[in-house]
């Protein structure tokens, strides 16, 4: 088969929802489809619904039968067990170095390649606390380390860590080290002239 164009995707993009497998596989027919498509000629309209059956049967031969039972391991890679929880530390390690953006649980879902119902679950059971929460203590520790290191004022701090409110951020910053802002920075100031 033909190397998939590198804008492929971009044309023919796969539907969010699917988990595929064979992705080089099904890239490939993607790719097939927009060579014959869009770059060489129009193709008739038994030559697309040929191609894609094909694409519809690849993706059936993914899913798994009830009846039957999985397919056998034999005609598929095995499964890698560490995937999902190299797909929620690429989520966190996100969140830990832009706890300022405005993160949605689709678009962390969308990042993991998951559901966000799976998404939910999987982060939830991985790193033992709901994906907000996590987001709000990476945010509370970029606060606690420009409180410490920079002389921002306090009131700016809520928006410069991602925080939608500056009452939310109080909240969750007395929550989450038992002082207010102005009483954390007082203690742990670097700087004796801030604060």
């Amino acid at each position: 088969p033909l190397e998939p164009p590198p804008d492929w995707q971009r044309v023919l993009p796969l539907p969010p929802v699917m988990h595929i497998r064979d992705v080089p596989g099904l890239a490939s027919l993607f790719g097939e489809l927009y060579e014959e498509q869009y770059r060489r000629r129009p193709m008739s309209d038994l030559a697309v619904r040929t191609l894609l059956m094909r694409i519809l049967l690849r993706v059936l031969e993914e899913q798994q039968d009830p009846a039957t039972g999985p397919r056998p391991a034999a005609s598929r890679e095995a499964p890698d067990p560490d995937l999902p929880r190299r797909r929620i530390r690429l989520v966190t390690d996100r969140m830990d170095a832009n706890p300022e953006i405005p993160w949605t649980l689709d678009g962390m879902a969308r990042l993991a390649g998951y559901s966000r119902y799976a998404f939910c679950r999987l982060f939830t059971r991985l790193v033992g606390e709901s994906p907000f929460a996590y987001l709000n203590r990476c945010r509370i520790d970029r606060a606690r380390r420009i409180l410490a290191e920079t002389g921002l004022p306090v009131a700016r701090i809520p928006e410069a860590c991602g925080f939608p409110t500056a009452s939310y951020f109080f909240r969750t910053f007395r929550r989450q080290t038992g002082m207010t802002p102005a009483e954390y920075r007082k203690r742990n100031t670097v700087h004796s002239g801030w604060g």
